[in-house]
């Protein structure tokens, strides 16, 4: 009688307990339990019948073995079963491993009310899955009281999203100046970079979106402004690369360093040329940038125009004394590139802009020599034109004239004969320029040279 009493208290206290943790299941073992006990119930009143005298004493003893063993075997199911979907409930709840199942979640207390309420925000509440998932998403819909929550319930500013941004990193992105600040305040590490997007920085993407605001808070808390990304590229040549005009005026006041370059050399004057930034070389130029910079192929800022026709850029920085006569690493001046990039317009006004017009690439090609190769005519006449050398030779002997000859360019052969061009110069090979025109079997331009020799 003593353990049938110990059981009904331990399951019926089961039963409550099991309808808390899991409806229909703790239903089912509470059923489980109740049929048990309606079993030893059974039993009990047949032991009291004793049917015969002579078998009261076995019949009792063993029908009582009978109680206590059903007895013990349902508290044991009971306990077992109701155990394990608490543990199992308790787990799904608060003891998610970061990382887990494809997530990345920070745990949380396992007694976390479904919703936590914001202090002095009745109305509203932040649902327990913005707590345990605090990423980007979070705050999508711009509510400072969501990131507030993440706060108070000890969420991770810092992590990131798959897109490799943090909340901070999103909301200088979408401009939000009310929840950069809340992130700042809130400690938030502005120097995190995005290792999915070159190593950006909070401030990088500020300067990207010309957000001058966000880029004032995150100075002012602290942001390094010479952090370099993966190519080593800062804040100030996205500002130059993005047009970013008021930002880059902000980064420039602040002491960012104008004259910085990234792995490959290049200068943030060299990304805004290339990006056809006029306003942003502008900026740059009234700030004293050094014009001349090389990168590491050794071509200068009029060298980037010239190869990205940007010739009011060039027209800029040529009216800014930029050299031009720099040469790169191919020996290659402003001028030279000009005509192998099909330049004229820059080639034009290089050469109204007296550029030397005589020095050679490491090929010991003129930029005349350059001209006649491209076939570009009128370059090739306004050079000549414009006193180019009419007799240098190339690192094979060769001179503009045999060079014609080769490429069979009667108007430029015709112009270099009428400007007294030396026809008997021989190349390396041993051979004048009517040698060539009889290899090459030119009909025509034997003709001419014959014609002017004997003049």
């Amino acid at each position: 009688m003593d353990a049938l009493i110990v059981y009904i208290n331990i399951n019926t206290s089961n039963i409550i307990y099991m309808k808390k943790i899991n409806g229909k299941i703790g239903l089912c073992i509470g059923l489980l339990s109740l049929s048990t006990l309606s079993s030893c119930i059974d039993t009990k009143q047949a032991m009291h019948k004793r049917p015969t005298l002579g078998n009261v004493k076995r019949s009792y003893n063993r029908n009582q073995k009978k109680v206590i063993g059903t007895c013990l075997a349902g508290l044991l199911v009971g306990s077992a079963i109701s155990g394990g979907i608490l543990y199992r409930n308790r787990s799904s709840e608060s003891d998610i491993i970061p990382g887990e199942n494809g997530t990345n979640v920070t745990p949380t207390p396992p007694y976390i009310p479904p919703t936590t309420p914001l202090p002095g925000s009745a109305n509203v509440t932040c649902p327990i899955s913005k707590i345990q998932n605090p990423h980007p998403e979070t705050c999508d819909n711009a509510n400072p009281d969501y990131i507030r929550c993440l706060i108070e319930n000890g969420g991770n500013l810092n992590l990131t999203d798959a897109a490799g941004q943090t909340l901070l990193m999103r909301e200088v992105i979408k401009s939000n100046i009310n929840n950069t600040r809340l992130l700042l305040n809130c400690g938030a590490n502005l120097e995190i970079q995005n290792h999915e997007a070159k190593n950006k920085t909070a401030l990088m993407y500020a300067a990207i979106y010309n957000d001058v605001d966000c880029a004032k808070l995150l100075l002012a808390k602290g942001a390094k402004r010479e952090t370099i990304d993966s190519e080593g590229d800062t804040a100030l040549a996205y500002a130059a690369i993005y047009n970013a005009v008021n930002t880059g005026k902000l980064l420039l006041e602040r002491g960012a360093n104008l004259e910085a370059a990234n792995y490959k050399q290049k200068t943030a004057l060299m990304h805004a040329v290339a990006h056809n930034r006029e306003n942003i070389v502008e900026l740059f130029i009234n700030r004293n940038v050094k014009l001349d910079r090389q990168d590491f192929e050794g071509d200068t800022a009029l060298i980037y125009a010239t190869k990205y026709h940007k010739t009011d850029i060039a027209k800029l920085l040529i009216e800014s004394k930029a050299d031009l006569n720099i040469k790169n690493n191919g020996g290659e001046t402003a001028l030279i590139c000009a005509i192998g990039y099909d330049n004229t317009g820059v080639a034009k006004l290089l050469i109204e802009s007296k550029a030397d017009l005589n020095i050679k690439n490491n090929g010991g090609e003129t930029a005349l020599i350059c001209a006649i190769g491209y076939d570009n005519t009128g370059v090739a006449e306004l050079l000549i034109n414009s006193k180019a050398d009419l007799n240098i030779k190339d690192n094979r002997g060769k001179t503009p004239l045999i060079r014609s000859v080769i490429t069979g360019n009667i108007n430029i052969i015709k112009l270099l004969i009428e400007k007294k061009a030396d026809l008997n110069i021989k190349d390396d090979s041993k051979m004048t320029a009517l040698d060539h025109a009889k290899k090459y079997n030119h009909v025509e331009i034997i003709k001419l040279l014959e014609a002017a020799s004997n003049i």
